[in-house]
């Protein structure tokens, strides 16, 4: 939930909360309203499959060009994945009803695997290649799973896409991608 003491793990995850810490300054100072969301994973057509972050569109650009992604770790380590479009819902949602500040976590309340997510993109994919396993990467959490029902209360929001679908839509964008 929101009230779960936060402790980052990474520098990535320290940006993020310092941000919600100058939020909290100049609210509490100026009278700045806000409204922070703590987004589980995100993921849909158009994420860019380079880099490290963005592991369905990572996968999925892989396994449809026949190369073997990584998995980091046994692949038991969890993460909480939310569509692109229900994100964009809650964010319509709180520029039009929120009128003062707060934090909201915004994801589906489940984790998946990392070899689960795996799975979901190598089917939706239509292949049965294999992911290659390597060491998990300092910092990472084993297990992430985000409770909105602070979104739910105050957005009426839920999350509408189920992962199957997303992902399928996922790997469709990217197959029309790569495409010649």
């Amino acid at each position: 939930s929101e009230s779960h003491p936060v402790r980052a793990q990474s520098a990535y995850g320290t940006s993020k909360l310092a941000a919600e810490g100058y939020l909290q300054f100049y609210g509490d100072v100026y009278g700045t309203r806000y409204v922070v969301f703590r987004y589980a994973n995100v993921y849909g057509p158009r994420q860019d499959p380079k880099g490290e972050a963005g592991v369905v569109a990572i996968f999925a650009k892989r396994i449809l060009e026949g190369q073997r992604p990584t998995i980091y770790g046994d692949g038991t380590k969890t993460r909480d994945y939310v569509f692109v479009s229900d994100v964009v819902s809650a964010n319509l949602a709180a520029m039009e009803s929120v009128n003062h500040s707060d934090v909201m976590n915004l994801g589906r309340g489940i984790q998946v695997t990392d070899y689960e997510i795996f799975d979901l993109v190598r089917r939706a994919a239509g292949s049965d290649i294999q992911p290659v396993y390597a060491d998990k990467r300092p910092g990472e959490a084993d297990r992430v799973s985000l409770a909105a029902a602070r979104a739910a209360d105050l957005l009426k929001w839920k999350p509408a896409v189920a992962p199957e679908e997303g992902i399928q839509r996922t790997v469709d964008y990217f197959r029309d991608a790569i495409a010649p």
